[in-house]
C-alpha cells in the first residue's frame, strides 16, 4: 500500500492547479464532486475566478495547493510547458501527481519526471482519460477477441479548428509545446499502441506548419509487424472529426461520434462483418475522468497498480519525437513568371504546391498526378484556394493558385481586363508552366475567366470546375453598364487599420478554417502608417476594380457554353439549406448544366460565396472525384 502524506483517509484528496483549464472546469472538477472516493481540497487558477461551486476550495496560489497539508495528490492541467516545473514542486512536496497528458513537451523532460517523482517517493501518472472510457476500452476488447478476425488496419482522425493567433492559445506556442501532435497525437496513436506496441518499424507523416512554428496538421502512417498499419490525422485547422475506424480480416469496428471523448454518453459500436449483417453493441454512459482518477486514487491506497507505468508516457513521447522528426512538410512555394519577357508588361504571382505521395487510406490510386490550376475572384487572390490546394497536393497532384493580372502580388498592365484576355493569360501560364493539358477551377470571376479558357483552348483543359461562377451574367440584371457600376462599385477600404479588418474576418468567417480566414487577409496589402498604425489597402486598385468588372459586365457566358469540351463541374453555393431559394442563380447554374455537352451541377448549401475557402475539404473531394470517378458525369 502506497503512503499518503497524512496516512490513508477515506477518500484521496486531490489539489488542482490551473483550475479554470478547459479539462479541469468541464471534467475534472465535476468528477471530484460526484465521486465519494476523491474530493477537492484545494483549487487555484492565476487566469481568473474559479467557478463559484468550488469557491471554498479555492487558495490564492500554485505553491499553496502543494504545499497545502490537506492535499495528497496534485492533478495538473496546465500547458505543456509548464508541466516539469509543477510535478517537480508537487513532488518535491511529498505530492503524488496526476499530469495531463502529454507528460511533458519533451521525452527528456518526461524521464525527468520520473526520476523526481521516484527519488521523493511519490507515484506519477499521466492523465490521459481515454482508456477509461467504456466506449474506447469495448473497442479494443473486441478487437483483441477476434471479434473481426486479425486487426490489419487502424484509421482514426482528432481535428478541430482553433484560432489562429499563436498569442492567444498555448496550443500555438512553441516554448509552451504546442501543436497538433503533441495535444491530440496520444488519442489516435493510442489503439495501435494498446494493440501493437509503441515500437512502429516504419514512420511516414506529413505537416503543415503553423506561422508560430508548431504543426498545425500533421497526416500519420505508422506500420508494424505483419502489415498492420495505423492511418491518423490530427489537426487544429480542420472541421472537428473524432474518428476511430478499427479493420480486420472479417470485418470493421467503427466508434463514429466523439470517439475519443465522449465516454460520458451512450455510445453505439457498429460492428460490420465482411459476409454479414452488421450488428451493433450498447455501450453504457461512464465517466472516464472520474473512473481516472479513481483508479489513481484506487493505486495510492491499495496494491493495485496504476495501470500505465510512466515509462509508459516516457515511450509515447519518444515516439511523438520520432513521428515530428520523420514528417515532410506541406508548404506552398512562391514564384513570379513573366508572360511577355520582351517588354515586361506582364509579371503573374504564382503559389505551387507540390505533390505529395500520400499514402494515408484517403488517397485514391487513379487519376495520380494531373495539374490542377486554380483561379480567384475578383478583389481575390491566390491564397483563398490555399486549403484546397493542400489537400490536392497531398493527394499527389502539382497544383499551381495564380493571382490575376491587377490582384495579389501580380503585376497591373497596360490595357484591357475583359474576360478573353484574362483568359489568354491562363492559356499563356500552362504553357509556361509546361503543363500541356491541365484540370482547372475558377471561382466567381475567375469561373467565367475559365469557362472562357476552356471555350478558347479546349486542348488545354482536361477538366472544368466553375465554383459560383461561368455562369455571371451582369447585363442581364442590369443592362445599363453605369448601374451595374453604381450597384456593383467596391467599398473604400484603403487606409483601414489591420486589426478592424481582422475583426472582421474573424466574425464573418467564425467557421472557416485557419487557411481560409489567412487567404482573404491576403486579399489585402499591409502599409504602416506615419504614426504607426498598421493598415490595410485593397491589391486590386479603385479604378481597376470597375474595369474589371465592365469587363464581366460585357461578358456573356451562355454563348460559350456549347464550345466547352471538357467535362464540366457547376458548383453553386447559396445561403440557405435549399438552392432554389436563390431562384437566379439555380436557373443559371441548372441551365448552363443542360447547355454544356458534358456537365454536372453540385450545391453547397448553406454555404459562402467562397466556399472554396469555408469547406475546403469538401471542394477538394468534390474536385478529386471529378477526375478519378469513372461514373461523376452520368
Amino acid at each position: 500500500m502506497t503512503e499518503l502524506p497524512n496516512g490513508s483517509p477515506e477518500s484521496v484528496r486531490f489539489g488542482v492547479i490551473g483550475a479554470r483549464s478547459m479539462v479541469a472546469t468541464r471534467a475534472v472538477l465535476p468528477a471530484l464532486d460526484a465521486s465519494d472516493k476523491v474530493e477537492l481540497s484545494a483549487a487555484c487558477s492565476l487566469g481568473g475566478p474559479i467557478d463559484p461551486r468550488w469557491a471554498d476550495a479555492t487558495v490564492a496560489s500554485y505553491d499553496d495547493v502543494v504545499n497545502s497539508d490537506d492535499v495528497d495528490a496534485v492533478y495538473v492541467p496546465l500547458p505543456n510547458g509548464m508541466h516539469l516545473e509543477w510535478v517537480q514542486k508537487a513532488a518535491e512536496a511529498g505530492k503524488h501527481v496526476l499530469c495531463e497528458k502529454p507528460l511533458a513537451s519533451t521525452s527528456a523532460e518526461a524521464q525527468r519526471m520520473v526520476e523526481i517523482c521516484e527519488a521523493n517517493g511519490v507515484q506519477l501518472a499521466e492523465a490521459w482519460m481515454t482508456p477509461f472510457d467504456p466506449r474506447w476500452a469495448e473497442v479494443i476488447r473486441l478487437a483483441r477477441a477476434g471479434t473481426v478476425g486479425e486487426v490489419h488496419t487502424i484509421t482514426t482522425a482528432f481535428t478541430f479548428t482553433i484560432g489562429p493567433e499563436a498569442t492567444s492559445n498555448y496550443r500555438w506556442d512553441p516554448e509552451q509545446g504546442g501543436g497538433a501532435l503533441l495535444d491530440v497525437g496520444i488519442y489516435c496513436l493510442g489503439p495501435a499502441i494498446e494493440l501493437w506496441g509503441a515500437d512502429p518499424v516504419r514512420i511516414d507523416a506529413t505537416m503543415v506548419r503553423h506561422p508560430s512554428g508548431v504543426d498545425a496538421r500533421m497526416k500519420i502512417e505508422l506500420e508494424w509487424p505483419g502489415n498492420r498499419r495505423l492511418h491518423a490525422t490530427v489537426s487544429f485547422i480542420d472541421d472537428e472529426q473524432q474518428l476511430l475506424h478499427v479493420e480486420g480480416s472479417t470485418g470493421t469496428l467503427t466508434l463514429p461520434d466523439n470517439a475519443h471523448t465522449g465516454g460520458t454518453n451512450a455510445s453505439l459500436i457498429e460492428v460490420q462483418p465482411n459476409e454479414a449483417p452488421s450488428w451493433t453493441v450498447t455501450v453504457e454512459p461512464g465517466d472516464p475522468y472520474r473512473r481516472m482518477l479513481e483508479q489513481f486514487a484506487t493505486s495510492l491506497t491499495s496494491a493495485e497498480p496504476w495501470p500505465r507505468p510512466p515509462s509508459d508516457a516516457v515511450g509515447l513521447l519518444e515516439l511523438l519525437e520520432r513521428i515530428a522528426e520523420r514528417a515532410s512538410e506541406i508548404a506552398p512555394r512562391h514564384e513570379t513568371i513573366n508572360l511577355h519577357p520582351v517588354d515586361g508588361s506582364l509579371a503573374l504571382h504564382l503559389v505551387h504546391w507540390d505533390p505529395v505521395a500520400d499514402r494515408t487510406a484517403e488517397a485514391s490510386a487513379s487519376a495520380p498526378g494531373i495539374p490542377w490550376l486554380l483561379v480567384h475572384g475578383l478583389a481575390s487572390n491566390a491564397r483563398l484556394w490555399d486549403g484546397v490546394a493542400e489537400l490536392l497536393a497531398l493527394a499527389g497532384h502539382p497544383v499551381v493558385a495564380v493571382d490575376l493580372r491587377g490582384h495579389g502580388q501580380s503585376s497591373t498592365p497596360a490595357g484591357s481586363f475583359d474576360v478573353a484576355s484574362v483568359a489568354e493569360d491562363l492559356s499563356l501560364l500552362l504553357s509556361a508552366l509546361g503543363w500541356d493539358q491541365a484540370a482547372v477551377a475558377g471561382q466567381s470571376w475567375g469561373g467565367n475567366v475559365v469557362l472562357e479558357l476552356a471555350a478558347l483552348h479546349p486542348e488545354q483543359v482536361d477538366t472544368l470546375v466553375c465554383v459560383d461562377g461561368g455562369t455571371i451574367r451582369l447585363a442581364e440584371r442590369w443592362p445599363q453598364w453605369d448601374d451595374c457600376r453604381e450597384a456593383l462599385a467596391p467599398p473604400p477600404l484603403a487606409g483601414m487599420p489591420l486589426s478592424q479588418i481582422q475583426s472582421w474576418i474573424a466574425d464573418s468567417a467564425a467557421d472557416w478554417p485557419e487557411s481560409g480566414r489567412q487567404g482573404t487577409l491576403h486579399n489585402f496589402e499591409l502599409q504602416l502608417d506615419a504614426d504607426g498604425t498598421e493598415t490595410i489597402a485593397p491589391w486590386l486598385a479603385f479604378d481597376d476594380h470597375l474595369t474589371v468588372l465592365q469587363g464581366l459586365w460585357e461578358h456573356d457566358p451562355v454563348s460559350r457554353y456549347a464550345d466547352v469540351a471538357a467535362p464540366t463541374v457547376l458548383i453553386g453555393a447559396v445561403g440557405t439549406n435549399e438552392p432554389a431559394d436563390d431562384p437566379d442563380k439555380f436557373a443559371a447554374i441548372s441551365a448552363a448544366a443542360d447547355a454544356i455537352p458534358t456537365a454536372r451541377a453540385v450545391w453547397f448549401a448553406p454555404a459562402h460565396h467562397d466556399v472554396h475557402a469555408q469547406m475546403p475539404g469538401e471542394v477538394a473531394a468534390l474536385l478529386r472525384d471529378a477526375i478519378t470517378l469513372n461514373d461523376f458525369f452520368e
